[in-house]
C-alpha cells in the first residue's frame, strides 16, 4: 500500500513511497494543506472562493487544482482526496502530515499528568520528536497573494504552530 507524506513546516513537500510530487502551481499545494489541517469536508464553492476569490471560473480552476493533485498523488489519490459534486474533503488516516502529527504529539503532552514545569521521560521523548518535526513556518517562503482569505488563514495558523512550538 502507498504512504503519502505531506511535510507542511518549511518548504512545502508531498511524497507518495519517497517520490516527491513535482508542482508547477501554488494552488494545488495550498489546496491540500487547507484540506489536510481543516481536517473536514468543504464545500466546492467555499474552496473555489477561498482560492480563487476574483474569478468567474473559480470551480474550474479548482476542478484543475483537484487533477493535478490527483495525478501528483497516482493510482490511490482516491485513499486521500474524497470528493463528490458538492464537496472535496482529505482522508489522511494513514497518511503522515507533519503539522497533525506536531499538533498530535503536544495533545498527548498536554494530556498527561506532570509535576509543574517537569516532563516525564515519555513526555520528553514525544517533544523531542514533535520539536524534530518542525523543520521551519508552516509553508514557508508560500504565498497567494490572489487569495486573501487564505493567506489570512495561513497567517492565522502560522502563528499558531510558532506560539505552539515556543511554548
Amino acid at each position: 500500500m502507498p504512504r503519502l507524506e505531506i511535510a507542511l513546516f518549511g518548504t512545502p513537500i508531498i511524497a507518495v513511497d519517497g517520490a516527491v510530487a513535482a508542482f508547477d502551481r501554488n494552488k494545488p499545494i495550498a489546496l491540500l494543506a487547507y484540506l489536510a489541517i481543516t481536517g473536514k469536508a468543504h464545500s466546492r464553492t467555499s474552496l473555489a472562493l477561498l482560492l480563487w476569490p476574483e474569478s468567474a471560473n473559480a470551480r474550474t480552476h479548482l476542478r484543475g487544482a483537484l487533477l493535478l493533485l490527483r495525478r501528483a498523488l497516482g493510482d490511490d489519490a482516491a485513499r486521500w482526496l474524497a470528493d463528490d459534486r458538492e464537496t472535496v474533503a482529505f482522508h489522511g488516516a494513514d497518511a503522515v502530515v507533519d503539522v497533525l502529527d506536531f499538533r498530535a504529539a503536544l495533545g498527548q503532552i498536554r494530556a498527561h499528568r506532570h509535576v509543574e514545569g517537569q516532563l516525564c521521560a515519555a513526555c520528553r521523548q514525544v517533544a523531542e520528536n514533535a520539536i524534530a518535526r518542525y523543520r521551519g513556518e508552516l509553508l514557508a517562503d508560500f504565498s497567494l497573494r490572489d487569495a486573501p482569505e487564505f493567506e489570512a488563514w495561513l497567517t492565522a495558523e502560522r502563528e499558531s504552530l510558532r506560539m505552539a512550538y515556543a511554548g
